[in-house]
């Protein structure tokens, strides 16, 4: 294979292949002659898994036709097959075959899906503004990727650790560098030497990721120390463009299977088939003082569900600063329970980390965090589940420190990446924010596991993120329509509030309506397009006018009056890049300076956070 690839780059190189044995102290190194039979073997296999994946990307939910390639995964089809071949075959046939009809067209519907998102992910789209993942190196310019924000380039090596244990590098930006760019810590990307010709592909790529990020200077980390140190000192100027883990579209597939192959009811309740059970007494339990009544009645409310509570939560209504927080505080106290706590991003798992320790320090002392040092809050390092077990040499020891906590949080994402995690320790509830960001297949191998599943979201704000257009997308089979099931982009929280208010199931949801962080004049607009005029202000704030009639600029009484203003601006025509706009930015400028000045002139005290600009 690696012939192969030699003679593809090099057609005109005749070469001699050897194979090294490491651990061979005599003859290490041993002559292996190209079969040409054998070659041709591979590449009848390679094309045969790309037929394959092709075929998963046909997959329909109402075409049953497209369904054969499941019919053909059994022993029957593969006589001969031993080991774990046969093993794993008889697995997804028994698991295939024990689904119904409904199941079926579930399951081939979302197996299509995260078939056309991956392709996608590889391939890219040419033309399109969407993200192309490692497809953009080749389909777009150096110039077009700037103007999406989804480079940076001409970086310039200034600290190269590259060979040690922990391998990173650090580079300075240059002036050819884009001022805008849309990397954050935590990214997974590919660094390449830049090459005159404007050509990505033609030399070697590493993967990497973003471990620091300033205005002016950026430290990735390898996948593994690299020997030739002399690679990095030859070129002087570097890219980096964003990428993805393989690894993450199989964890989706995996977790597709796991719901398929979990017990019936299990099914039938996450595809909401059947309701959740009802409520049990619940005796009354004393809660902060500091809770509004809304806030007791959810948290009691959700005390008492079976199987699963979905909490609704919009904006500053305290779904994780205060419903979350008393509730881990009020589990813990009162039962011995085993908590996971899981979100979608690392920022939201960082605030579910702050909310357990202002609990108290004896929580900040008993709780665990998944997940990678470089994608956690500096002050919660020290909680992770990789800094704990650094110094346990067996097993054994890991499972004795996992079994000392009750409180382990995370990312879905790390969770999945680590489910040896709930092999080695039960977990009687899960209560994962941000659910309305998560799509189905990533949720349901998770919930499946757990006696009581909690889900909190709101999904009148970000949505999942979903590469395919909805004509792509779209689930068209008339069973699972009935069931709410007609995106596979809508994410598992929006279809099972839709179905529990569909069915009348009130005992399965909850939605907290008092808000604290936006004036009454600003929620009229998201209140009556979004939330059906149910939010409501938390007491009385931000009344206080800037009006100062010294000031005497029309826009100043015009700002100092309004608690929205809508500002028409043209764009520069000779803006070069598309997705700016440099008038707005002096516009901005302006008024931050205005409002600044009006905060002066009513005396009253401004910080570096008293205005966000988003």
């Amino acid at each position: 294979l690696y012939d192969l690839l030699i003679r593809d780059i090099r057609p005109h190189v005749s070469s001699l292949t050897y194979i090294l044995y490491s651990r061979e102290a005599e003859r290490p190194l041993r002559f292996a002659p190209v079969v040409r039979s054998k070659q041709m073997d591979a590449l009848q296999v390679r094309n045969q898994i790309l037929l394959m994946e092709d075929a998963l990307t046909r997959l329909d939910g109402a075409d049953r036709s497209t369904w054969d390639i499941f019919h053909q995964w059994t022993t029957e089809r593969h006589p001969g097959l031993g080991g774990f071949h046969q093993r794993d075959l008889d697995l997804f046939s028994r698991t295939w075959q024990g689904l119904d009809e409904v199941e079926q067209a579930y399951f081939a519907s979302f197996a299509g899906f995260l078939a056309r998102e991956y392709q996608l992910a590889k391939t890219g789209r040419a033309g399109s503004d969407r993200w192309k993942g490692q497809a953009s190196l080749w389909l777009d310019t150096r110039a077009e990727k700037a103007d999406r924000f989804s480079i940076l380039s001409f970086l310039r090596i200034i600290e190269d650790r590259s060979a040690e244990s922990d391998p990173l590098i650090r580079f300075q930006f240059t002036p050819e560098t884009p001022s805008l760019a849309n990397f954050r810590v935590g990214d997974i990307t590919i660094l390449y030497p830049h090459q005159d010709d404007g050509q990505s592909t033609q030399d070697q790529l590493w993967k990497c990721t973003i471990v620091e990020l300033g205005r002016d200077e950026i430290v990735i980390r390898l996948r593994a120390p690299q020997v030739h140190r002399s690679r990095f000192q030859q070129d002087t100027l570097w890219h980096l463009e964003s990428d993805f883990l393989d690894s993450a579209f199989h964890q989706l597939t995996r977790s597709l299977f796991t719901f398929a192959a979990a017990p019936k009811e299990k099914r039938d309740l996450l595809l909401g088939r059947i309701p959740p059970g009802l409520p049990a007494a619940v005796q009354p339990i004393s809660l902060a003082d500091s809770l509004t009544d809304e806030q007791q009645q959810v948290i009691v409310q959700l005390l008492s569900s079976k199987d699963y509570f979905l909490l609704w939560g919009p904006p500053g209504t305290g779904k994780t600063s205060v419903v979350l927080h008393h509730l881990v505080g009020w589990l813990y106290r009162n039962t011995s329970e085993n908590l996971l706590l899981l979100a979608y991003t690392n920022r939201a798992v960082d605030e579910i980390c702050s909310a357990i320790e202002a609990l108290g320090p004896a929580y900040a002392d008993n709780y665990v965090r998944i997940g990678s040092r470089y994608s956690t809050a500096e002050p919660y390092r020290e909680r992770l589940l990789s800094t704990g077990t650094a110094s346990c040499i067996s097993r054994e020891e890991v499972r004795n420190l996992i079994g000392r906590y009750r409180i382990f949080v995370g990312t879905v994402s790390s969770l999945h990446g680590q489910t040896e995690l709930l092999r080695m320790k039960r977990f009687d509830r899960v209560i994962i924010d941000e659910a309305s960001q998560l799509l189905e297949p990533m949720l349901l191998g998770l919930l499946v596991q757990f006696p009581h599943v909690t889900l909190i979201g709101d999904h009148k704000q970000l949505p999942a993120v979903v590469t395919q257009e909805r004509t792509s997308r779209a689930i068209t089979a008339p069973p699972l329509a009935d069931l709410e099931i007609t995106d596979a982009g809508t994410s598992l929280f929006e279809r099972l509030i839709l179905r529990s208010r569909d069915c009348g199931w009130s005992h399965a949801y909850g939605m907290l309506s008092r808000q604290g962080r936006m004036h009454e004049e600003l929620m009229v607009f998201p209140n009556d397009q979004f939330y059906e005029g149910k939010l409501q202000l938390i007491g009385s704030f931000q009344q206080v006018k800037l009006s100062d009639p010294t000031i005497g600029h029309p826009l100043h009484e015009y700002l100092a009056n309004r608690r929205i203003a809508f500002l028409a601006v043209d764009r520069d025509q000779d803006e070069p890049i598309t997705k700016t706009n440099m008038a707005e930015a002096r516009l901005i400028v302006d008024l931050f300076q205005y409002y600044r000045m009006l905060y002066q002139a009513a005396g009253r005290t401004w910080t570096e956070e008293t205005l966000g600009v988003i």
